[in-house]
């Protein structure tokens, strides 16, 4: 993967939990990622929450303007990067997002079937 995102697959940490977390979702919002890590994690060290941040902003440099399906500003990834962190993030990882309280997309339901084994028709 050519991007600046890769670096945050290599080590478990807030990064990484953004970064796929983004993946997994065909449209996120950095700034509401970034609150909701936050609000989840309000003991941690000073350098996961720069680390927050700084992938904060990796992901709105490298974000392309969409709508979420509310009708609100997202952004999605670049098709080709949203793959490559994909390949290369964790199966549980990947699921535990999927897993979270969230609406989802046709897409995003569909990928979680195909990971649980489900059948898509």
């Amino acid at each position: 993967m050519n991007s600046e995102l890769e670096k945050w697959l290599d080590n478990a940490g807030p990064g990484r939990d953004m970064v796929t977390a983004a993946a997994v979702r065909e449209r996120f919002a950095p700034t509401a990622m970034l609150r909701s890590w936050v609000d989840a994690n309000p003991l941690a060290e000073q350098a996961d929450v720069l680390e927050a941040m700084e992938v904060a902003v990796d992901l709105q440099a490298i974000g392309i303007p969409a709508l979420a399906a509310d009708g609100s500003a997202a952004l999605a990834l670049p098709q080709q990067v949203r793959l490559a962190i994909l390949r290369g993030a964790e199966v549980d990882a990947v699921r535990g997002q999927l897993r979270r309280d969230t609406a989802h997309t046709l897409t995003e339901t569909t990928f979680r079937a195909l990971l649980d084994g489900t059948p898509v028709a």
